[in-house]
């Protein structure tokens, strides 16, 4: 249940008071999402990523227990990486540890951190896990929101899995303005060549996204891992959106090194059953992938005339991935092709290269564009206070650069039109309790608006269970803005409290920023902050019950508009 009130504008002292028992909302949480997706702050992101990370986190991925497909579609790892744990689990037994998990081929002591919360390492060989993986597990959700006005909202979600063999989802919600939007299906699991069947909502992400990827993915380059896509293939979607998703049938089947994905979707079937006046067209494709000891390769095919071939291997410490794509409807071809590799004990980098004319993608405008990326790591570790065992240590430097530079042309009309744009990202541990990290995003462009640079610090201290971070954040477009704000923070086994003070000034649409706030699972937000005000905000978290109980009140005041508030109440029950 979600209860939003938005105070009327006698809310004149700009303050804005959150109450939220958050527990998957940690800086923890949202720091291991970043990593995975290689994105370098919240607001690169959306709420669909937010959302699938946090539903795996319900439900963490059983390494041990789970097939091929199930570790591939999950998102956390690539088809490679799913390939050497079920290797090293022939040959060596299951992964008990993320200590062990670190030394298997493909992983690193860094990327197995990033996975603690999303993993569980439950074994065959420990008393009663065979009867507890087919268990039934599930979670269901309500929330209701109402405004001023008397305008309201509300929206329901609930899973249910029974370990490979059943999966169930919807998720639903109306908007203020009383549009329907949501998701669901249903997903079953063979025991033979059937590696599971999808009906419903679904995403289909093949290759590098050249000619097949539905849903999120990362625009430009912000690190070194956001060079090169992660395919999950055919992935169930359960979310209160559901954009960007198929909505059909879907199957993939499995044999031996091979791995086919098929499916059928209605294009505008969704958006007409929201009740948008859409018209309904019929799609589908196929992939076929092959899965060797170095890497894969698949070749794809879809209804809109569309085929392309693609491929990820490593040889001699170089990871290398492509795909070529060609449309007959355009006449056109596109392509990805990149690598990555390790340059010496503490550089690694890659290069990543992309045609996509106007012809091919059929829109206005083509894209040419090439992006390098170089990551420093000092390879010195020091401890965080507060914790013990694997991850409670941080490397004391890393730094990473990333350069994009990219021609977008718009034929007959402006050919030469370009970007280029430049992140820099600095964090260091200068002690156990302190540590300080910069983000520098420079964006240089022929057309409107043609400069924005964007400088962030954050200086953090930690004391065990006592945290506190003070955030300074200038924009410059010609003229400055800026954001700034202090966060304290107070957890203590699973309950936690965070307070945050805020200032803002943007006089002009080009130079608003973009913070993070936190919020309830389901209910991302990364505002734009534009005017001169100021900000509040407490959080506080823990479970009740049975389930976990969040709160919030938010409200804002700018000396440009009246000031404004609200609360939120939402309970969110697992079983």
């Amino acid at each position: 249940m979600v209860i939003n009130i938005l105070l009327p504008k006698y809310w004149n002292m700009g303050l804005i008071v959150t109450l939220a028992i958050v527990l998957l909302h940690s800086e923890g949480l949202l720091h291991n999402i970043l990593f995975l997706v290689g994105a370098s702050s919240p607001e690169e992101i959306d709420e669909s990523v937010i959302e699938r990370y946090e539903a795996i986190a319900e439900h963490p991925l059983e390494i041990n227990l789970s097939g091929r497909e199930k570790l591939s579609r999950s998102g956390l790892l690539t088809r490679y990486q799913a390939a050497s744990i079920l290797d090293y689990r022939s040959r060596c037994g299951d992964i008990l540890s993320l200590e062990e998990l670190s030394m298997v081929d493909g992983f690193s002591e860094d990327y197995a951190k990033a996975l603690s919360p999303f993993v569980s390492f439950s074994s065959r060989s420990a008393p009663g896990s065979l009867r507890d993986s087919l268990r039934i597990k599930g979670s269901i959700e309500g929330k209701a929101s109402i405004k001023s006005g008397g305008r309201y909202s509300y929206g329901v979600k609930s899973k249910l899995s029974r370990g490979e063999n059943f999966e169930a989802g919807i998720a639903a919600r109306r908007s203020y303005e009383g549009e329907w939007k949501g998701s669901g299906n249903l997903t079953m699991s063979g025991r033979k060549w059937l590696g599971k069947a999808i009906i419903g909502d679904f995403n289909a992400r093949f290759g590098q996204g050249a000619a097949q990827w539905s849903g999120f993915y990362m625009t430009s380059i912000s690190a070194l891992s956001s060079l090169v896509r992660r395919p999950t293939g055919i992935s169930p979607v359960t979310s209160y959106s559901g954009d960007g998703t198929h909505r059909g049938v879907a199957a993939v089947f499995e044999g031996g090194r091979y791995s086919v994905s098929t499916f059928f979707s209605l294009e505008g079937l969704k958006e007409k059953m929201e009740g948008a006046n859409m018209r309904i067209t019929p799609y589908g494709g196929v992939d076929i992938t092959y899965y060797g000891k170095k890497g894969e390769c698949g070749i794809s095919g879809l209804s809109k005339g569309v085929i392309s071939t693609n491929g990820r291997w490593s040889s001699k410490g170089v990871d290398y991935y492509s795909e070529l794509s060609y449309s007959f409807k355009g006449s056109s071809a596109a392509g990805i092709g990149g690598f990555s590799t390790r340059m010496g004990k503490y550089l690694k980098g890659g290069l990543r290269l992309r045609a996509f004319p106007s012809s091919y993608t059929g829109k206005k405008n083509g894209e040419y564009s090439s992006a390098l990326s170089l990551e420093f790591s000092s390879g010195k570790y020091v401890p965080i206070k507060g914790r013990t065992g694997f991850g409670s240590s941080e490397i004391s430097n890393t730094a990473s650069v990333s350069v994009e530079a990219s021609l977008l042309p718009i034929p007959s009309i402006d050919p030469e039109r370009r970007m280029i744009k430049t992140v820099i990202i600095w964090k260091t541990r200068i002690s156990p309790s302190f540590s300080i990290a910069f983000r520098g995003v420079d964006s240089r462009r022929t057309y409107d608006p043609k400069k924005r640079t964007d400088i962030r610090s954050d200086m953090m201290y930690s004391n065990g269970s006592i945290s506190c971070c003070l955030r300074l954040n200038t924009v410059y477009t010609g003229i400055f803005s800026f954001l700034s704000y202090i966060e304290g923070g107070y957890v203590k086994d699973r309950f936690r409290v965070y307070g945050r003070a805020a200032l803002f000034k943007a006089d002009s649409w080009e130079g608003r920023l973009y913070c993070y706030e936190r919020d309830a699972p389901g209910n991302f937000s990364v505002p734009a902050y534009y005017g001169t005000g100021y900000a509040l905000s407490l959080f506080v978290g823990g479970p009740v019950g049975k389930g976990r109980l969040y709160l919030r009140l938010y409200g804002s005041n700018t000396k440009e508009k009246p000031g404004k508030a609200e609360l939120k109440v939402q309970y969110v029950r697992s079983f």
